[in-house]
């Protein structure tokens, strides 16, 4: 499973993705900028920093693009959301704030279930998180994020 970390500090307006990125999560970057702005979120004079962990495992496609984005939101919010440990976000942006599918979708999540060890019929799927992503979800609000929790009691 990979952890995603953001940090925004005041700096030369710049976003970094660190954590052995592949070229497709180093686009990921523009589709974030994309949102933000999308969202209005003020980044003049931000330097935004996204680590992938473990830093020693290659990552590769879209599917970080939701997550990569909350942790941004997360730490520009002066209130951050109350995400619970066991959360896995899946799902890919498009450059004008929209979030859709990617390809390997269904794999990417029978492994996110697999990892946190839940079986198909017992996850929490949803479409949405707290309103985080209200205004990007205008198409596919079915599959636009996945939201994947364990309950610790079940």
């Amino acid at each position: 499973m990979i952890r995603v970390e953001a940090t925004v500090r005041e700096d030369k307006e710049q976003c970094v993705i660190i954590g052995l990125p592949d070229v497709s999560i180093k686009e990921s970057r523009e589709r974030i900028l994309n949102c933000l702005h999308a969202l209005k979120e003020d980044i003049d004079m931000k330097k935004i920093t996204i680590h992938l962990s473990p830093a020693d495992v290659k990552k590769q496609g879209t599917s970080y693009d939701a997550a990569m984005l909350l942790a941004v939101l997360q730490a520009m919010t002066k209130k951050p959301l109350d995400i619970p440990e066991k959360t896995c976000f899946i799902a890919a942006l498009t450059l004008n704030g929209e979030l859709t599918t990617f390809h390997s979708m269904i794999p990417t999540i029978h492994q996110a279930l697999s990892i946190l060890k839940i079986q198909l019929g017992h996850p929490f799927i949803a479409s949405g998180f707290n309103g985080v992503f209200a205004l990007l979800q205008q198409q596919l609000p079915q599959v636009c994020i996945i939201i994947i929790r364990i309950n610790d009691s079940q």
